[in-house]
């Protein structure tokens, strides 16, 4: 056996921890992290919202007369849009006789 500086060596050598294995091990812990941290604010996110529950009757019903009136808003200006559809597809049929 060896000595240096009057230290006996064993021949052990220590071993290295493998770059691949230790940057793995480091991924897979920062994804952990990620989704432990994403998993929370999502929960705390749905314990604070607001369902739009109304204990009084009266003030429900205007709420879903204003949704409402806003729904069919939406929906007058889809079905003007499916009349001129309705229209191109009349004409295109007149032009080019189908078949």
């Amino acid at each position: 056996m060896e000595t240096k500086n009057g230290v006996q060596e064993m021949g052990i050598k220590p071993k290295k921890l493998n770059g691949r294995r230790l940057s793995i091990a480091g991924s897979v812990l920062f994804l952990l992290a990620i989704g432990i941290c994403g998993y929370l604010n999502y929960y705390e996110a749905n314990q604070n919202q607001n369902l739009g529950t109304y204990d009084d009757p009266e003030v429900a019903f205007r709420e879903t007369q204003k949704a409402l009136s806003v729904l069919s808003t939406h929906l007058k200006t889809g079905m003007e849009n499916v009349r001129y559809l309705q229209e191109y597809d009349n004409s295109k049929n007149l032009i080019f006789k189908q078949q």
